[in-house]
């Protein structure tokens, strides 16, 4: 007796050990491992890239799935593509196939794989093996969209239905422009495809209806019941599942997002700023807004956002721990009203102008400021606080390099010293005499020595020393000082500028010749005037904070060698600066 109850004791107490490492196990594999805790909310782990490019992502409970592309020819368009998953709670990596030497565009969407090569269509599950394939004769700008059962190919605006691999009209859209698949959605009962025309507007076709709806928005993101358009001022969202959209002002007066997405209760915008590198946490319904700034991925671009089960998925290039989970749960953010969060913005805009002209003695203007009646162009306004900002600091890295007696030198004569202009696409008032897309203009006007730049440029740094080039021989001209006489000598012989900038080149010299000793010019820009020669060269050495790429060609060396040193006759400080560092 004694025995037996001493077993069932026994019995019992392996039972609740069972239980209790069955409710444990259960637990620690609710969420990602502790190990690979940064913070109280985030989980960093490495997605094994091999300096690849990420397709997309695809989370699936524990796995995240994700493919990568490599060009391996250009030329001959052949890629390398590879499946891998990764397991956050053990960090296993594995790779799942590795599809080489293939011209087939292919892409991970959902737990689909999508391939459409030249005469073949072919669809992959997660184990990478081939569940659907269908052939085709060649066409351009093919697309194939999933559909109930089957695929629809979309050619010329026509959809057609795939049925046992023979194809049937199934609709032809109503456009005159040609429309081109951008996304889709599918609820219970229906299908809706996403195009886009040259313009990129936006256009949300029902299939059981067979209408569509022009959408004017130019920006967009998708999230699990629809898409979300929206610009500078609105918020659209449509919701193809509930077939109802829903319109928020956008108090961020900001269409500067990318990879964003929504939550799915619908109440809140994951929004990423690249501007910033910053993730805007907008609630819908209170109007507040949190800022979730990644400080361990600083300057390395997002490429992937997404939310599932309440976490934030993030995959940021070029990191260390390049994929990141945030457990929304215990995120614990300060909570701003929008309004006042563009305050502090516009208020971190007007300190940092106050900044500039206190440093370096110069005049910035922006937004209405910056849009004047100019003589010869017009100029578009911007008014996103977070592209002047960014603007500024690329700017400041430029004028860093000069001292303040240079630009004090724009107040002799009774001029109105430097004045730089930030705006939007400028455009000439005559195209036969004038560049049909320039990026920057300088002229001296009323009095004032003027610098206007189109600021969602990408190489404002190269366009504002390209500038300041133009303003230093103006600046030299109205003190009656003759320089770069000796310029012509250091050109081929034979060559002329054409002093125009619509006529067609005749000569080449420029960095397209095989030979570095025939190599006078940046460009074919460079031959227009004697000024814009030197500007393109000036600002290969103004813009670069190594060595700039004119060492390597004997004669742009003795060109900007020579601009360094008519510059020193007459601002002799700058050489005591680093604006000539990149010169051997």
């Amino acid at each position: 007796m004694k025995k037996n109850i001493i077993l069932l004791i026994t019995i019992i107490a392996l039972i609740f050990l069972i239980l209790f490492l069955r409710v444990n196990i259960k637990k620690d594999n609710s969420n990602p491992l502790q190990e690979n805790l940064i913070n109280n909310y985030t989980y960093g782990y490495n997605l094994d890239n091999e300096q690849s490019t990420i397709n997309n992502i695809y989370v699936d409970n524990e796995n995240i799935y994700y493919l990568l592309v490599d060009t391996i020819n250009d030329s001959n368009q052949l890629y390398n593509y590879k499946l891998k998953k990764l397991n956050i709670y053990n960090n296993e990596t594995t790779e799942i196939k590795n599809y080489t030497n293939t011209k087939d565009d292919c892409y991970l969407n959902n737990n689909y794989i999508y391939c459409t090569g030249i005469n073949n269509f072919t669809v992959y599950n997660l184990k990478f093996e081939e569940i659907y394939t269908y052939q085709y004769n060649e066409e351009s700008n093919v697309n194939f969209i999933p559909y109930k059962d089957t695929y629809l190919k979309l050619s010329q605006n026509n959809l057609k239905l795939i049925i046992n691999n023979e194809e049937k009209l199934f609709r032809t859209i109503n456009s005159n422009i040609p429309l081109y698949y951008k996304d889709y959605l599918k609820t219970s009962n229906n299908s809706y495809i996403l195009f886009n025309d040259d313009n990129d507007y936006y256009y949300i076709y029902n299939i059981n209806s067979n209408t569509i709806k022009t959408i004017e928005y130019q920006n967009y993101f998708s999230f699990a019941e629809g898409f979300v358009f929206y610009n500078d001022k609105t918020f659209n969202i449509y919701n193809l599942v509930t077939e109802k959209n829903m319109e928020y002002e956008n108090n961020l007066e900001t269409s500067y997002f990318y990879t964003s997405t929504m939550s799915q209760d619908r109440n809140t915008l994951y929004l990423y700023n690249i501007i910033d590198d910053i993730i805007l946490i907008i609630d819908l319904k209170s109007e507040k807004i949190a800022k979730l700034e990644l400080l361990y991925a600083k300057d390395n671009p997002i490429s992937h956002l997404l939310v599932k089960d309440n976490y934030l998925y993030i995959n940021i290039l070029q990191d260390e721990n390049n994929f990141y989970i945030i457990d929304l749960d215990k995120l614990d953010l300060p909570l701003i009203d929008t309004n006042d969060y563009q305050n502090e913005i516009s208020s971190k805009v007007a300190n940092d102008i106050n900044n500039f002209e206190q440093n370096y003695h110069i005049n910035i203007n922006v937004k209405e400021d910056a849009i004047i009646n100019f003589p010869d162009f017009s100029a578009e306004k911007v008014i996103n606080n977070n592209i002047i900002i960014k603007a500024l600091n690329k700017l400041e890295s430029i004028l860093v390099k000069y001292d303040k007696t240079f630009f004090e030198s724009f107040y002799n004569n009774g001029y109105e010293g430097l004045n730089l202009y930030l705006t939007g696409k400028l455009t000439p008032s005559n195209y036969e005499t004038q560049v049909s897309n320039p990026a920057a203009y300088s002229l001296i006007y009323n009095k004032k020595y003027m610098i206007v730049i189109d600021i969602n440029q990408p190489n404002i740094e190269e366009l504002l020393c390209h500038e300041l080039m133009h303003n230093i021989e103006f600046n030299l001209k109205n003190q009656n000082i003759s320089s770069f006489s000796n310029w012509q000598a250091y050109n081929p012989q034979d060559f002329y500028y054409n002093n125009s900038y619509t006529t067609t080149k005749i000569f080449d010299y420029t960095l397209n010749e095989q030979e570095i000793n025939n190599v006078y010019f940046i460009d074919f820009y460079s031959h227009t005037y004697e000024a814009e020669d030197r500007a393109r060269i000036f600002e290969k050495i103004c813009s670069c904070n190594s060595e700039s790429l004119i060492n390597d060609y004997p004669h742009l060396y003795q060109k900007g060698l020579y601009i360094k040193q008519e510059i020193a006759k007459y601002y002799p400080n700058l050489l005591n600066t680093k604006l000539f560092a990149s010169l051997k």
